[in-house]
């Protein structure tokens, strides 16, 4: 078995010290902490079954006809998850997106549902957690404080609620199962557990490519002072062959779908440059662990300048003190906390460019469970004199109630579009991206004159946003005003010649304005430019541009 309790694989702190009520509890009904981590869960997340399709949703689920039928699950397997432009990244996760098959067959568009599982998933990563933290620490309580925090942090939220965002949840879900059986498959010497762990692997890298990561972790199971140092380096190789041949066959599977294993994205910096923002984007994602406030779906990276700098150099500065102590003072399972962190946050650290944006709170799903599980180290060592026990505990469970106070707020905003774009401003009033899909919101909601105030703002913050500047030519046009949604078109244009559906636009309102010979060049414009969602349109524009050059006017 692995000695992963203390740096001498002796007693932990705390083990010789009476116990107090909670702890008592827990040595007599072993499943009382799993009932009560479950109902902290349907407490925490309980509201968030009222809430519906939102945010990428709409085109990951709802608009998606293959989720409509599990007669696709051969497409399912055989295909990326979305096709994008040339310069943006295709997905390969068929065993997240089979999920929202399921969901389709026993639920139908009811969003509930879909809710529902994410819950249930969380649920079933906070249980294995408290599993993983009983054979860390050899102990209930300081496991149990680990999985509390999981289970309400609000930080998480974002994981749970975005239906889309269920890859995380299946990740981790594949991750935690995997060291499980595999730390079962040492203690038994069975066999069955390593292949059990192995197809665990395979399956989390089919919901995503970071499940990839618990394979160096398996590797530490093995090293001082988290593993057996004594076992034959032939027991070793046998025990890890499951879960490492999972790899090449996730691969091959792919690289049979997606031409490359890493796409390219529409961010075009180098790595330099992407690191250079983790100078940004790490001491945020410590600042909204260690303190929840601020919270939102879309994060930008500033350019930072002068005193700016100052509370990110400060947090880098607690974060070094931070390692310095661990790696000086700290026992084996705090170390192994700390490679926890550090490994899993490898592939969200921009090091391999991510598609879809630099910094998100549903990143942060599986390598945050290194911060629970020290948080029961904390609460380990804090708990070591008999006398502070009973107030570490009381200071836990009240942080408990505080987080899930947080986290059901924070569902609310997911409710729908607008309760989330207007979340997203609320807390970023700087944001033309959370204004611009706010309008679009409204406008979705038939509120046109809610959606022409949104993108109004947009314009005023960005007076170069060429979508905002469409959307506004396409208000006055449906309003009759249509010199004014003329003089947006053409701005929208002028700012993004890229802009193809203003290219449109612009091209049929010239038309209704009798000035056909100047609709040609956009027309044109729009074919050359034209994006995947427009390809039904080609036809039809083909044939207005072919019949313009025929008639010359």
């Amino acid at each position: 078995m692995i000695s992963m309790g203390s740096s001498s694989g002796g007693t932990a702190p705390g083990d010789q010290v009476a116990a107090g009520p909670v702890e008592a509890w827990l040595a007599r009904w072993r499943w009382g902490a799993l009932l009560f981590l479950a109902l902290v869960v349907f407490i925490g997340y309980g509201n968030s079954l009222h809430n519906g399709f939102v945010w990428d949703d709409q085109q990951i689920i709802v608009n998606n006809p293959v989720n409509r039928s599990l007669t696709n699950i051969v497409q399912v397997f055989t295909s990326p998850d979305v096709l994008y432009t040339d310069d943006i990244a295709a997905y390969y996760r068929p065993l997240n997106r089979l999920s929202y098959l399921v969901d389709y067959a026993l639920f139908g568009l009811q969003p509930a549902g879909y809710h529902l599982v994410n819950l249930l998933i969380h649920l079933a990563d906070v249980l294995l957690l408290y599993l993983l933290g009983m054979r860390l620490f050899r102990e209930r309580t300081p496991a149990f404080v680990a999985a509390l925090i999981f289970a309400v942090h609000p930080i998480n939220t974002e994981a749970v609620d975005f239906i889309s965002g269920r890859n995380n949840l299946l990740a981790t879900l594949c991750v935690l199962a995997t060291l499980l059986l595999y730390l079962r498959g040492r203690e038994s010497g069975r066999r069955s557990q390593y292949l059990l762990a192995g197809v665990a692997l395979f399956c989390g890298l089919l919901c995503k490519e970071i499940a990839l990561m618990v394979l160096p972790m398996l590797f530490v199971c093995h090293a001082e002072p988290f593993g057996d140092a004594a076992l034959p380096w032939r027991e070793r190789l046998r025990s890890l062959a499951p879960a490492v041949a999972a790899v090449p066959i996730y691969v091959a599977m792919r690289l049979a779908v997606l031409p490359a294993l890493v796409e390219p994205t529409r961010q075009g910096s180098g790595i330099w440059a992407r690191l250079a923002q983790d100078l940004y984007i790490v001491p945020t994602y410590l600042s909204r662990i260690c303190w929840p406030a601020g919270l939102q779906a879309y994060y930008t990276v500033p350019a930072l300048r002068g005193a700016q700098w100052l509370v990110p150099a400060a947090i880098w500065l607690a974060l070094a003190a931070g390692l310095f102590v661990v790696l000086r003072y700290g026992d084996a399972a705090e170390r192994f906390c700390l490679v926890w962190i550090g490994v899993n946050f490898i592939p969200v650290s921009n090091i391999v460019p991510i598609p879809s944006a630099p910094l998100a709170e549903r990143y942060l799903y599986l390598p945050a469970v290194g911060f629970w599980l020290m948080a029961g180290c904390l609460y380990r060592r804090i708990a070591a004199s008999g006398s502070r026990r009973t107030a570490a505990l009381v200071a836990v469970l009240l942080l408990g109630v505080i987080y899930g106070s947080l986290t059901r707020q924070r569902n609310r905003d997911w409710h729908d579009d607008i309760s989330f774009f207007s979340a997203l401003v609320r807390v970023d009033p700087a944001s033309t991206y959370g204004y611009y899909n706010l309008g679009g919101a409204y406008r979705t909601s038939g509120d046109l004159a809610r959606a022409r105030e949104e993108w109004q703002r947009t314009v005023e913050l960005d007076p170069h946003h060429s979508l905002a500047l469409n959307q506004l030519g396409n208000v006055s046009f449906f309003q009759g005003r249509l010199a004014e949604a003329e003089e947006y078109y053409q701005r929208a244009v002028r700012e993004n010649p890229d802009n193809a559906e203003a290219h449109y636009n612009l091209a049929n309102l010239l038309e209704q304005l009798g000035r056909a010979s100047e609709a040609l060049p956009h027309y044109e414009a729009f074919l050359r430019r034209v994006p995947p969602e427009y390809g039904p349109m080609v036809p039809e524009v083909t044939a207005r541009v072919e019949e313009l050059r025929r008639t010359g006017r």
